[in-house]
């Protein structure tokens, strides 16, 4: 009879046991393994394991983000093991080494406020610059009304002068813009860091935990990965250009900028940076009902958009352009780019580590070097500096997302300017900066320029010599450009005095006429531009 009863409670204790084990709870760790990083937002990939019998069983995966969309979140898993159901939350756990974390913050907030004071002093200088210029155009013209006759500024130089202040003016103003954006933004990443101080003194942090409820068919081992999309992170194209002399190919080094601010320190994760952005809800557009309405005339802008090249003659050696991949100082070797209907990819086989304070990682990605056209480019009417440009046709297979770039020329750094693959200009064109040795001036004609009234009308013939002579002692290329008007009003017509006015190309478009030619070593041409517009008497023009 003992033996009996002895036997009853071993079989219910086992299926006590069995119950028990049937529906489990654990808590397990995961690790953050990739990373696919889009100009703003991120999908992180998280891997976790846990041993599981035979049943059902309710899992918390902890150390995820806590800046997670949760509609983004995928779970794969294996062994015949089936999620039923899950859920996202936050939690608040103690801190380690709140210390390290405090200084950590600090020296981050140390690093933005001394941006922050080199902004500044940009700021200021630049607006003590725009009020220079302003009060230099002013004393000119005050000092021309006071002069006599003989010294007195012409309606010509007059215009010029203040078209130099309005084009310094535009150019000031936009810098003051780029600061003060950029001030905002580092002012903003300081507050963002002292938020996290205060949760530093409180000891705790917030984390991401996903809850799941699990049946394995088969006891064993599952393997869990858990991705996701984040917004707190992006990265920045950028590059390095190197010139050493216009005889030898252009050097490209693409970088990147890549930042985040997730909750969690990257360590040892593989990075695969995308063009593309996460959809987050966004629809193709529909048209609805287009309605004219009259509206004032627009008068056309000189914009490069309009011109839609810098040159127009194209050499046949520049059709046999070479894109040439080099390995040194990059991540070439482990660099895999894959181009789709939606977006670039550039996975890095090597593990970065990133953390989570918000400043920016400089990763090298790649460099190339293709041959480039090198020309020298003017336009005297709007500024009379001459530029060295770089042209690079095809440049759609060097895979280049818009970045601001670094120039060096010789070795020497010259200035920064913009790379945009995507741009709709017919080729990539580089500014490389200015050069004092090819001397470009533009003057009125007077002698061959007039004003008459005919009746009602009055025609004007415009003429303007323009100068330019090579100091260097080697051929160059250059490209000049110069513009008569375009009438938008009826009874205004304007004429291209062709007889006078004899330029390598006239895009009558736009007004705009191009001269391209070559010059030896300390030669000097010249070119002449001749118009004229008729117009009623009582029309004041933009003349």
């Amino acid at each position: 009879m003992e033996t009996k009863r002895l036997f009853m409670a071993g079989i219910f204790l086992m299926f006590l046991i069995m119950n028990t084990n049937a529906y489990e709870k654990k808590t397990i760790s995961s690790g953050l393994n990739e990373a696919t990083i889009f100009y703003n937002g991120a999908e992180l990939k998280h891997s976790a394991s846990a041993t599981l019998t035979k049943g059902s069983h309710e899992l918390i995966i902890k150390d995820l983000s806590p800046n997670v969309d949760p509609n983004s979140i995928k779970i794969k898993t294996n062994n015949g093991v089936m999620v039923s159901a899950y859920e996202y939350y936050e939690d608040h756990i103690s801190k380690k080494n709140i210390e390290q974390i405090r200084k950590e913050v600090e020296d981050s907030v140390n690093y933005y406020q001394e941006k922050i004071k080199l902004i500044e002093i940009e700021i200021k200088v630049n607006k003590e610059m725009h009020a220079l210029f302003g009060k230099s155009i002013t004393q000119k013209i005050l000092s021309s009304e006071k002069d006599s006759c003989k010294n007195k500024m012409s309606l010509d130089e007059l215009i010029k002068a203040i078209d130099y202040y309005k084009n310094k003016s535009i150019e000031v103003e936009t810098l003051l813009m780029k600061n003060e954006n950029e001030k905002t933004h580092m002012e903003a990443a300081i507050a963002k860091l002292n938020n996290r101080v205060e949760t530093v003194e409180e000891e705790t942090q917030t984390v991401g935990m996903l809850k799941m409820n699990v049946t394995a068919k088969d006891a064993g081992t599952a393997q869990f990965v858990i991705s996701y999309c984040t917004y707190d992170a992006g990265w920045k194209p950028y590059y390095n250009i190197n010139v050493i002399s216009t005889d030898r190919p252009i050097q490209i080094i693409s970088k990147a900028n890549v930042f985040q601010t997730t909750g969690l320190d990257w360590k040892d994760v593989k990075l695969t940076l995308s063009t593309g952005t996460p959809n987050n809800g966004k629809t193709a557009p529909l048209f609805r009902t287009w309605f004219l309405q009259e509206r004032q005339t627009i008068s056309l802008q000189n914009s490069a958009a309009m011109q839609n090249s810098y040159g127009y003659d194209k050499k046949s050696a520049m059709k046999d352009l070479a894109f040439e991949e080099t390995g040194q100082n990059t991540l070439s070797d482990y660099l895999t780019i894959e181009d789709n209907q939606l977006m670039m990819t550039y996975a890095i086989d090597v593990p970065y580590t990133i953390p989570g304070d918000d400043k920016e990682q400089n990763i090298d990605l790649r460099t190339q070097e293709t041959k480039a056209d090198y020309q020298f480019y003017c336009a005297p009417k709007l500024d009379s500096e001459s530029y060295l440009l770089a042209e690079i046709i095809d440049a759609e297979k060097l895979d280049l997302p818009r970045g601001k770039a670094q120039i060096t020329y010789d070795g020497m750094y010259i200035g920064e300017t913009v790379i945009d693959g995507t741009s709709t200009m017919e080729n990539l064109t580089l500014t490389l900066g200015t050069d004092q040795r090819v001397s470009v001036k533009r003057e009125k004609m007077h002698d061959f320029s007039s004003k008459k009234t005919f009746g009602s009308d009055i025609k004007q013939v415009f003429t303007y010599k323009i100068t330019v002579k090579n100091n260097q002692k080697k051929s160059i290329k250059m490209v000049v450009k110069d513009q008569y008007p375009k009438s938008t009003q009826k009874g205004v017509e304007v004429e291209l005095l062709k007889e006078t006015t004899k330029p390598t190309h006239n895009i009558t478009e736009t007004g705009v006429v191009t001269w391209e030619e070559t010059f030896a070593p300390g030669e000097t041409k010249t070119y002449q531009i001749s118009y004229s517009v008729k117009y009623p008497k009582d029309m004041n023009l933009n003349l």
